[in-house]
């Protein structure tokens, strides 16, 4: 295995178990989950498509929000070096105090938004391996959450190899995604939903809230997120 794909593998693996494995031994923490998904909706606002969709959401919040961004993914690096197995009250204080610094800059209802986008461009069947209160959210059987869990996982690899064959120091800089690669994603989230009942299905609709087809890119056209175009 090559050095490059072996890097992407390890990504690959280190996103799917950020929260389990990384800040937290409970697997019912969900603050662990949401101080993920709240920091990663900060880039959400550098596209031009969302800060359209986000009703007052600004240029300048935009570049607030980044600037948090890298601040709070430096404050995780730090504090996962400090704190191998944190308690629920260190990261419930963790939250709040991220909640606190977006708040300061955004209004409730706008970071709720930014959340929501977030949750579609994890997609379903990630949302449901990492989401500590899945099981609850969506009513899955144990039989069901290793189906997706596997349904993840296999595509995982799959989109590390694709990406890895699309990598190359001449190719001009795509503005759009290669075709294999949202196909697979595609497929990743039908074969999750498949496994859904129309229940499950419409707690996941609930979950993402109106869904942004647009392309997740600042005005350079340099891509902030993968793109939700992905979603069924």
């Amino acid at each position: 295995m090559t050095t490059p794909f072996r890097r992407l593998l390890v990504i690959a693996a280190v996103l799917l178990g950020w929260v389990s494995n990384v800040l937290s031994d409970e697997p019912n923490n969900i603050n662990a989950w949401m101080i993920y998904t709240t920091i990663q909706s900060c880039q959400l606002a550098a596209a031009e498509s969302v800060r359209q969709d986000v009703d007052g959401l600004s240029a300048e919040h935009a570049k607030k929000l980044g600037a948090l961004h890298e601040h709070w993914e430096a404050k995780m690096k730090d504090f996962r070096k400090a704190n191998r197995k944190p308690t629920e009250e260190q990261i419930t204080r963790l939250y709040d105090e991220l909640t606190a610094d977006i708040l300061s800059v955004i209004k409730p209802p706008q970071l709720a938004r930014l959340q929501q986008i977030q949750f579609q461009c994890d997609g379903p069947a990630k949302v449901v391996v990492m989401h500590p209160a899945s099981s609850i959210i969506f009513g899955l059987s144990e039989e069901t959450q290793k189906k997706i869990f596997s349904i993840e996982m296999k595509y995982q690899h799959q989109l590390a190899e694709a990406s890895f064959k699309n990598i190359s120091p001449t190719s001009p800089k795509r503005q759009t995604d290669p075709p294999e690669i949202v196909k697979l994603r595609q497929d990743r989230n039908n074969e999750a939903l498949d496994l859904m009942t129309q229940p499950q299905r419409d707690a996941w609709e609930k979950l993402i809230g109106q869904p942004l087809a647009a392309p997740l890119r600042d005005t350079n056209g340099k891509r902030v997120h993968p793109k939700v175009i992905s979603l069924p």
